[in-house]
């Protein structure tokens, strides 16, 4: 009878201990890369000819997104008006920072939208192709005509 209880108190142990470990692992993974690090990563797989490193000023000037308050971030885009390419990873601080962010990218994004639909096609479907998703704690960010691509690689990278 006592080598039945042990027994049981050893096998109530295993089960509670897997629980433990699902439980904990289940949870939202924190990722200690900067934009930086993974936009490095992900910028390598887009046809990046004709973009440039952005600083905090042009983010500022584009998205009206205050750098300051984000983690960390990355940018590339191209000076010529007429090539609408650009990849923006954003780390946010907190959860909720996101929503004011993807609405400020998608507010400009409606806007090129509408501006290029007009008189520039190839420049107008690659802005309704633009990637524009929240994950982990990165705003991602991409127009251009690998930007399925670039996202994939953004993913894997997280």
């Amino acid at each position: 009878m006592k080598q039945a209880l042990l027994k049981f108190g050893e096998i109530i142990s295993i089960v509670c201990l897997l629980f433990f470990i699902v439980f904990v692992s289940s949870g939202e993974k924190i990722n200690t890369q900067s934009a930086e690090e993974i936009g490095q990563k992900s910028i390598s797989v887009m046809d990046s000819e004709g973009l440039e490193n952005r600083d905090s000023l042009h983010i500022k000037k584009q998205y009206g997104i205050d750098t300051a308050v984000v983690n960390s971030f990355f940018y590339y885009s191209s000076d010529d008006n007429m090539d609408v390419r650009e990849l923006l990873i954003i780390k946010v601080n907190q959860s909720g920072d996101e929503d004011n962010i993807i609405t400020a990218v998608n507010s400009k994004l409606s806007d090129k939208k509408t501006l290029f639909e007009s008189y520039a096609p190839e420049q107008s479907a690659l802005l309704k192709n633009a990637v524009l998703v929240y994950k982990e704690g990165f705003v991602f960010y991409c127009v251009g005509k690998d930007a399925d691509t670039v996202y994939s690689k953004f993913i894997s990278e997280l």
